[in-house]
């Protein structure tokens, strides 16, 4: 089946005009309930699957919108559309599962003329060998980026263990992903550049299918409680085009993560008393 595909264009003319508190735009996988992606700057949008937040606070610029919608997007836990950003304050959009369904018009309430939504459009329900690549491209020409997929912790899960390691596959449909090319940011550190862990991240890379790239990373250090951990991930493919991904989970309060590292010790037959200093051993 051929994808549905749209775009997002945070400031199609060039005068920096942006969306206000209020506004939205919503998107509609043709399968799932509609989302509704609403500008907020004080904090007021109250997020459930249906209602997401686009954190304007501090926004400078198109570019930097056109990331937190990335950002947003990708953190809608229902939704079957993946975001990427396109460069120039663009935010490309591509149903993954392909189909006629996803052909649903994006809708708007941004005033400002700059703010341009384009799609969903072009799938459709045949049946395609992909790799005459997706449509509007010639023969053999790939113009479908790399995406990320299998996410654990998922995409905005919440009262994910302080001590979890980070999962997701990078995949590509046609020419194969540029295992070089890729680097992972995890709360504004770098974890993986150069084919290489770094700054004391350490875990495995799998490839597998036709170059396609499983990663594992183990963080030097657990996460700290009641905080939104960011991850960021860019790749290319072969055929040079860019991935720009990013997505966030959020780590259990004080009391959660004590209860749930206590548990654990529990089910390994270790009780340990209020203040972490005792121990006692079940026989």
């Amino acid at each position: 089946m051929i994808r549905a595909t749209g775009s997002i264009d945070c400031d199609s003319v060039g005068t920096g005009v942006l969306p206000t508190d209020g506004e939205n735009f919503v998107l509609n996988d043709g399968t799932n309930p509609a989302v509704t992606f609403e500008f907020d700057t004080n904090g007021s949008v109250s997020e459930s699957a249906t209602l997401r937040q686009v954190d304007l606070t501090d926004l400078a610029n198109d570019n930097q919108l056109a990331l937190i919608i990335v950002r947003a997007v990708g953190n809608a836990p229902t939704l079957d559309i993946q975001a990427s950003y396109g460069g120039l304050g663009v935010v490309d959009l591509v149903h993954l599962p392909g189909g006629s369904a996803a052909n649903v018009t994006i809708t708007t309430t941004v005033a400002a003329g700059d703010f341009v939504v384009t799609g969903m459009t072009g799938g459709t329900d045949q049946l395609t060998v992909d790799i005459v690549g997706p449509a509007g491209a010639a023969p053999g020409e790939d113009i479908s980026a790399p995406f990320v997929t299998n996410e654990n912790p998922a995409r905005a899960a919440t009262g994910v263990a302080l001590n979890s390691n980070i999962a997701f596959d990078i995949r590509d449909n046609i020419s194969g992903v540029s295992e070089p090319s890729i680097v992972v940011t995890i709360e504004g550190v770098v974890a993986y550049t150069g084919s290489a862990f770094v700054n004391s991240f350490t875990g495995t890379v799998t490839l597998f299918g036709f170059l396609d790239y499983s990663f594992d990373i183990n963080p030097p250090a657990d996460f700290p409680d009641n905080t939104t951990i960011n991850v960021d991930i860019t790749a290319d493919d072969l055929s040079g085009n860019s991935l720009v991904d990013a997505y966030t989970f959020t780590t259990p309060g004080k009391v959660a993560a004590q209860f749930k590292l206590r548990k654990r010790a529990i089910e390994r037959g270790i009780a340990e008393g209020v203040t972490g200093q005792e121990a006692v051993k079940f026989s």
